[in-house]
Formats: C-alpha cells, sequence, structure tokens
C-alpha cells in the first residue's frame, strides 16, 4: 500500500510518511499516510553550529488505510476536508522528497559492486545507479551516506586501522605496527609484507632499496616502498610502510622494522642498500639499522 500510494505522490510532485499507525491484537489494521511536509514547523533545537530547517511546511494533506482482511487495504479519503489539498504546489524534482530516496536492496547491490572500484567518486557511482535504476532519485550525498554505512557495516565495530590489522592477522600476513603512547589507537607506522614477497626476498637479498612516493594518502601518510633486485636487473616489492612523518624518527621505524623482517624470515643481510637524496633517509643510523 505504501509503495503504491508513494508511486503517485512521486508522480504528482510530493512524498508521504506513515503516521498515527493503530493494531490491534497484534495486527495493524490502520494507518493515515501524511504528506511530507505535514504539520508546522517546529522551534529550532541545540545550540551547535549547524542548524537545519524544518521540513514542515503547514501542509495538511492526508488519507487514511485501513486493513480489509489480511493483504488488502482500503484507501479513502480523511473525512474533514481540510485534509484534501497540498498547501504548495508539486516539487521539480522527485529527489527532493527523503520517501522517493530509499535506498533499495538492488540499488544497495549496485552501488557497493561499483564502489570496489578503486578511486571511483560518489557522483561516479550515482551515475552508474541512474543508468541502470532510472526510476531512481538520489543526491550524490546519498550515495555517499550510503556507502558511508556499508562501510561501517564491513567494518563490524572496529576502526579502520584495526580492521585491516585483524585481516591481517587472520591471513596471516607479516606486518610490524607502531602505535602513538598518548593515543592507543592513532596509528603511527606499519610495515607489511607478503609471502610472495618474501619468496623473492629470499631469493634476491643483494641489493634493497627505499622508496619514498611522497604522495600522501586519505590518512595523509607517507607510503614507502623496499623493492629488491633480481639477477636480471628487474625490481620486485619486499615490503611496503605507512608513516606518520618524513623525519629521522620515522625512517628509523621503517629501518627497525625491515631489520626485524630480515630476522624473523631469515633472509640474509643486504650487500647494498639504495635509498633517495632525503638527508634523514641517507643517514648512516638508519643504514646500520637495516644493515
Amino acid at each position: 500500500m505504501f509503495d503504491l500510494v508513494n508511486l503517485f505522490a512521486k508522480e504528482n510532485g510530493f512524498g508521504i510518511v506513515r503516521r498515527n499507525a493503530y493494531s490491534y491484537k497484534g495486527r495493524r489494521i490502520r494507518y493515515s499516510l501524511q504528506c511530507d511536509r505535514f504539520g508546522q514547523p517546529g522551534a529550532s533545537k541545540g545550540a551547535g553550529l549547524r542548524q537545519r530547517k524544518s521540513w514542515k511546511f503547514g501542509c495538511k494533506w492526508m488519507v487514511v488505510a485501513e486493513a480489509l482482511e489480511e493483504g488488502k487495504w482500503l484507501l479513502r479519503q480523511h473525512p474533514n476536508l481540510e485534509h484534501s489539498q497540498h498547501n504548495r504546489g508539486p516539487s521539480i524534482t522527485s529527489s527532493a522528497h527523503p520517501s522517493h530516496r530509499r535506498v533499495t536492496t538492488p540499488v544497495r547491490a549496485t552501488i557497493e559492486s561499483t564502489s570496489r572500484r578503486v578511486g571511483i567518486r560518489a557522483r561516479d557511482v550515482r551515475a552508474v545507479v541512474e543508468e541502470q535504476h532510472p526510476e531512481s532519485s538520489f543526491t550524490q550525498r546519498d550515495i555517499y551516506n550510503a556507502r558511508a554505512l556499508m562501510n561501517r557495516k564491513k567494518l563490524n565495530g572496529y576502526t579502520p586501522t584495526a580492521a585491516l590489522v585483524k585481516l591481517f592477522d587472520e591471513m596471516e600476513i607479516p606486518y610490524l605496527v607502531k602505535w602513538a603512547d598518548d593515543q592507543p589507537n592513532r596509528l603511527l607506522g606499519l610495515v607489511r609484507t607478503f609471502p610472495y614477497c618474501i619468496q623473492m626476498w629470499k631469493r634476491f637479498p643483494e641489493v634493497i632499496s627505499f622508496d619514498n612516493t611522497y604522495n600522501t594518502n586519505r590518512f595523509k601518510l607517507p607510503l614507502f616502498q623496499v623493492t629488491g633486485q633480481t639477477y636480471l636487473g628487474t625490481v620486485f616489492n619486499a615490503a611496503f610502510d605507512l608513516i606518520d612523518n618524513e623525519r629521522r624518527e620515522g625512517f628509523q621505524f621503517l629501518a627497525e622494522s625491515i631489520r626485524q623482517l630480515i630476522g624473523q624470515h631469515t633472509i640474509r643481510q643486504p650487500d647494498v642498500i639504495i635509498t633517495d637524496f632525503d638527508d634523514s633517509m641517507k643517514a648512516p643510523s638508519m643504514i646500520t639499522e637495516v644493515g
């Protein structure tokens, strides 16, 4: 019943909400369907910086739905004629009404599958949703919120960093992590490698190179790649590192972590260590930490 009336409302430029439900012996037998602008706007509550305007606009349009038997409903006009008219014209777009922007199961599946593409933005996901579900009416913020909700559910109550560490534990991926002393949940550094990287590292341990991308990610952590070289001169990844700074202490954590990985996996010490021109990376103390 609600979906049918909401479709009618969408075609006529307004939205509806369900109110005043009445149940008898555990079965809902009556409720009213009101314009989503029904009622008088209330006074703004709270003293926050963000003041939200009331959605109510003084409209009085309303119909009554009554249950006849299981699965069948009767929709009738309210006996008071003041509830038969809207107090404003139809909306230009259906996305102006929250009832037309509810994320259905098919739309949610489309958002989730499309969001797996690396780096795809909310507006691009919205374009895909509009193409596959032309009847939908979503704003870019709706897509952003839907993706954020999906991500929170996937985290299962963990912070993103804790969820990543938990995943490493479950998949038995070697890693070393450093947390802030004053904020135990704040990540300062994370070095990880993978079984294939360890395999190549053991086979070609002679040369190791520290490559700083100098580009931060969404967490503002610089990414380092630790690479090695084969006998053919080709390069392979040995380990990856995220650190919170590009100073001496950050580089020393990286070097110490690499030294620990070398010891844990019985990898031969490198004969040659290559860094870029950063003075902190070229410091003798860092080279000593590794070799």
